[in-house]
């Protein structure tokens, strides 16, 4: 076994070993852009063969999962995974809900009945984007089960997703009005020694996450040339900063001069946390930011059914639909890796602004 230098200037591992049962295996990867990338999965296989992941030819379905979200996602006690903290429990809680839906099931036993029942099951109680997720990371386990040679057909393949409606949040966008409506409430109410307010209507300005906002540093704000610099987010559960959720995350947008004009107003609270609340000695927490959302909804008004602070989000989407700002602007302001996602996300957004377009496309061919 050992760590070699491919013909492509790239690194791969080729590893050959005997099992318990005498049976011969061989496994080689590649790609590896640096000798230790290489080095690093190559402990990681070595320690999978030691806990007989690798010394089956047909392991449980669950503890090949264990081992993939270990070497190819990460582990908690770790700072440098392949994906942000709360992703990651999103997948140990999955391979929880394995273990509990698919039993003792091998990986080879496992057919797309068996799949099938398991989704069904789940999805009795559970809402849409729960099930969704949970598909999409035992789909991409079994993928990597194929490549290493253990099964040869993808029992995920053409699996119903089944979910319960109740369990789905049904989230509200505020129209246009009443996104003023709020703002001068809001802006009316502030306090600079609690930094929640200022909070809400920074992502009213911006349609930034919850977590980027929070994570926001008085390095990452340009007062010279307006712009906030979205380069981390904030875990409300490790209380301390992790990466934004993806690398398009990663961006810079403008701010408008009545946005820096209010964050100014927080300067003094903390010499490098932007919402920092001066009299309760922490950064906003989402419960608190949803309640003063919702009280300040309801004493305009407003129906707060529904409205989250992610509504304040796809609110935005609106006022730029309506601003005939392009669909490329708009995905790179959201931090989307590409239009398509935004489009798949905002659709009701987006059928509601072409019937607009259309309308206005007939009113000129009617004046001809």
């Amino acid at each position: 076994m050992g760590v070699y230098l491919d013909k492509n200037g790239t690194w791969f591992v080729n590893k050959s070993w005997t099992d318990t049962g005498g049976k011969r295996h061989f496994k080689t990867k590649r790609g590896f852009k640096t000798k230790k990338e290489g080095q690093l999965f190559e402990a990681e296989l070595i320690l999978q063969i030691k806990n007989n992941v690798y010394n089956s030819d047909n392991p449980r379905f669950s503890s090949y999962f264990h081992e993939w979200v270990k070497t190819y996602k990460g582990e908690l006690d770790k700072k440098t995974n392949a994906v942000r903290p709360n992703t990651l429990r999103e997948y140990l809680l999955d391979e929880k809900r394995i273990i509990y839906g698919l039993a003792n099931l091998k990986i080879k036993d496992i057919t797309r009945f068996h799949y099938q029942n398991f989704i069904n099951e789940f999805g009795q109680s559970h809402a849409q984007i729960t099930v969704k997720k949970l598909n999409n990371h035992i789909r991409a386990c079994v993928k990597y089960a194929i490549e290493d040679g253990l099964i040869q057909r993808d029992f995920t393949k053409g699996v119903q997703l089944s979910f319960n409606p109740k369990n789905t949040r049904q989230l509200t966008y505020l129209e246009d009005y009443q996104l003023k409506q709020l703002l001068h409430h809001l802006l009316k109410i502030r306090n600079s020694n609690y930094s929640g307010v200022y909070m809400i209507i920074t992502i009213m300005y911006t349609g930034l996450r919850e977590s980027e906002a929070a994570g926001l540093t008085w390095d990452c704000v340009n007062f010279d040339n307006l712009t906030l610099n979205i380069n981390k987010a904030w875990d409300y559960k490790q209380k301390d900063y992790s990466p934004t959720k993806n690398k398009s995350s990663q961006r810079i947008i403008g701010m408008s001069p009545k946005l820096a004009s209010l964050l100014k107003e927080l300067k003094d609270n903390h010499p490098t946390k932007v919402f920092w609340s001066k009299s309760y000695q922490t950064l906003p927490q989402s419960r608190s930011l949803i309640d003063t959302l919702r009280r300040s909804l309801k004493e305009l008004n407003i129906n707060a059914s529904g409205v989250h602070i992610h509504s304040l989000r796809h609110s935005q989407v609106a006022i730029l639909l309506n601003a005939d700002i392009n669909i490329y602007d708009i995905a790179q302001r959201l931090g989307h890796e590409d239009i398509k996602t935004t489009q798949k996300i905002y659709a009701y957004q987006f059928k509601k602004h072409q019937a607009k377009v259309n309308k206005k496309i007939n009113q000129a061919l009617d004046a001809i």
